[in-house]
């Protein structure tokens, strides 16, 4: 896979070489702000704003983003409600997956923020050039050169022993360019608001001191021959060791990441034609986990591996975009402790064939639509050795799936899905416009929903392989408007999730089962902006969410509760900026309702609402930039609302979030 995609990149480069020698310069990314539509755009300075440990934390900030704390790092993010693989992460049109079962490594925590030039966040089921953007997708775009040499030194700090020195480097004469960055990380187990250390709050014997060491490598290589077309090639690295996980049973010992994509693009093709993309990728996760820092009757370990391979094409034709894409995900956990081992994710090997098409029309002066439809055709299918294996070392295994799924472990899937939507948006005036939309998604069940086999003391976790795919039908409506001082973004939706996969949990014979299974859901929510400046120099900024989700019970599938889990009550933040050219100071109140409607079937459990005060300053002169602040100013204890609790290696615990910490960043731009 190496050697084929250096041996395109030179093939690419050399064909463009006839095409001249005049200089050219990379186009500029289009940035436009705040959540508009189904979309937002994240800009690197929002990105590094603040105490943010990782680009999940950076974003939570958001409309609609919210994030899951597992420990001290590699937080997983949650939009509009729904996470896990109903989102997809998308990183330089790389698909991007965790390792581990429990989702200790999620998707964007193997992208080091530093690396990040923007991001998009697609809000719902409005993305049809990739499969499975049932509830969004997050497209990561890794950093671009200006023309010249630059070069960014940053070191951010905070009081809980969070160091992490990056750099970042980049070359460009026009038609050559590089890039390239390192990234540091690491810090303390924090103390919560009543000054616990949270390595204290549950069975640690022997923790390492520090609560993970990181470091991140990138790079990217490009040729621009004529003034539309890019050809690079960029590679991400990322080690994490001894990354400590107190929400989970085990802690990771060592994660290791590689991405590699290959992009070519050309424009203005011809009268006809306005461009042709094409990418390879491929990414890998290894992952291994234990519970060597743990009071525990027994060691126990898990590895896991997962592979991504794929590529896509597009054509532009006349406006209307054409594509196709594909890929391979393979998936692999093997859990072993001092007596047995037992293939915890089979091997299984998900191959997607996907064919899409999209157009923007504009109706009238006032008027646009864009459409778009896409065709996606899966299968799954376990190693059917690995599932034998499993069936010999344990009796009762076949058994299992007879009983509650009435049919056998190594059963293949393949399944025939579409999706699509249309888009509306009128502008009323000038400052104001309002947009309306409808799309259907769906994605196909992940390796671990259909075939995971967890045997713990007290039961068994067991995948599904009769899982249906789950279909979104999705309405969004939306207002924006600048009203002089005042400007309003309001967003809202309703979802209704037909087979939408749940946990359930059945008591037999003294041991707990978990198991998945498919029913219907809806969810509904809205997030309103408000930005009012009181002088040129003074603004005020409410960001206001709100969610709701239900499912139908099914006694004979053991779905008794009707709450869908991981659902975050009303939230409200207000934010009072003063600015001036050089600096500007910051006051922000976040204030979170309690979480009543909690999901009984997996144990979740209600949540105190709490309300938290931050500060922060920043100053800039020249090329220097320093920033300082301290979050959680009156040293509140509060609790994260999305614990994840369906998740296999929960230690039933509240995971306290940090207490009182101060922090400094600090830049300097060449």
């Amino acid at each position: 896979m190496r050697f084929l995609l250096f041996f395109l990149v030179f093939v690419f480069l050399g064909f463009s070489a006839f095409a001249g020698t005049a200089t050219y310069y990379l186009a500029p990314i289009d940035i436009f702000g705040v959540r508009g539509g189904q979309s937002s755009y994240v800009t690197p300075e929002e990105l590094t704003k603040g105490d943010k440990v990782d680009l999940a934390q950076s974003l939570s900030g958001q409309p609609g983003i919210n994030t899951v704390a597992k420990g001290p790092a590699a937080y997983d993010i949650v939009v509009n409600g729904l996470n896990r693989d109903n989102i997809n992460v998308i990183v330089d049109g790389a698909r991007v997956y965790g390792g581990c079962p429990s989702r200790m490594d999620s998707p964007i925590f193997h992208i080091p923020t530093n690396a990040v030039q923007v991001v998009k966040i697609t809000y719902g089921p409005f993305d049809v050039t990739n499969e499975g953007s049932l509830g969004g997708a997050v497209k990561i775009e890794t950093i671009a050169p200006r023309k010249g040499t630059h070069a960014n030194i940053n070191l951010n700090t905070n009081s809980y022993g969070f160091f992490n020195p990056n750099i970042e480097a980049s070359y460009y004469n026009g038609k050559v360019y590089f890039v390239g960055g390192y990234s540091y990380e690491t810090a303390l187990p924090y103390k919560d608001g009543n000054g616990k250390r949270i390595t204290d709050m549950i069975n640690y014997n022997h923790p390492p001191k520090r609560a993970y060491y990181m470091n991140s490598f990138f790079g990217k290589v490009g040729y621009t021959p004529t003034p539309d077309t890019n050809i690079y090639l960029s590679y991400l690295k990322k080690n994490s060791n001894d990354v400590l996980y107190p929400f989970l049973g085990m802690d990771a010992i060592y994660d290791r990441t590689n991405i590699v994509t290959l992009h070519f693009k050309k424009g203005k093709v011809n009268q006809f034609l306005k461009n042709i993309k094409f990418k390879l990728y491929y990414s890998d996760v290894y992952h291994l986990m234990t519970n060597q820092y743990r009071n525990a009757p027994m060691f126990a370990s898990v590895y896991a591996a997962t592979h991504t391979f794929g590529g896509s094409f597009s054509l532009d034709v006349k406006g209307i975009t054409v594509g196709t894409d594909s890929f391979i995900r393979k998936w692999f956990a093997e859990k072993t402790n001092m007596i047995i081992a037992k293939y915890m994710i089979p091997d299984v090997m998900l191959v997607n064939n996907g064919f899409y098409i999209k157009k923007g029309l504009k109706l009238s002066k006032a008027l646009s639509l864009e459409i778009g439809g896409r065709l996606d055709y899966t299968v799954s299918r376990p190693d059917k050795g690995l599932q034998q294996d499993n069936e010999k070392t344990f009796p009762m295994f076949l058994a299992l799936y007879k009983k509650f799924y009435g049919t056998t472990p190594e059963r293949n899937r393949k399944n025939f899905y579409a999706s699509g939507y249309v888009n509306f948006n009128y502008s009323i005036n000038a400052n104001n416009s309002v947009s309306f939309g409808f799309g259907h998604s769906a994605r196909t069940p992940d390796p671990e929903e259909r075939y995971i086999f967890l045997l713990k003391p007290v039961g068994v976790w067991l995948g599904n392989p009769n899982l249906d795919p789950v279909k979104n039908n999705e309405f969004d409506l939306g207002y924006k408007g600048n009203l002089g001082a005042l400007k309003v973004k309001v967003d809202a939706f309703y979802r209704y999730l037909t087979d939408y996969i749940t946990l359930t949990k059945v008591k037999d014979n003294g041991k707990m089962y978990v198991l998945y299974e498919n029913t219907d859901a809806y969810m509904l929510g809205a997030d309103a902006k408000l930005s009012y400046d009181l002088l040129d120099c003074l603004r005020l900024t409410s960001i206001t969410s709100y969610l709701y989700g239900h499912q139908n019970t099914d006694g004979s599938k053991h779905i008794n509760s009707s709450n869908m889990p991981d659902i975050v009550p009303l939230r409200e933040r207000f934010v009072v900026k003063f600015h001036k050219p050089r600096y500007s100071v910051e006051a922000e109140t976040i204030l979170s309702a309690r979480q009543t409607r909690v999901n009984s079937d997996v144990h979740e459990k209600p949540t105190p609402g709490y309300g938290l005060f931050n500060l922060r300053a920043d100053y800039k002169y020249k090329r220097l930039f320093i920033e300082a602040g301290v979050d959680n100013v009156f040293d509140k204890e509060y609790y994260s609302y999305t614990d994840y609790y369906s998740n296999p290696f929960n230690t039933g615990i509240k995971l306290p979030l940090p207490g009182r910490t101060y922090y400094l960043n600090v830049a300097y731009r060449f």
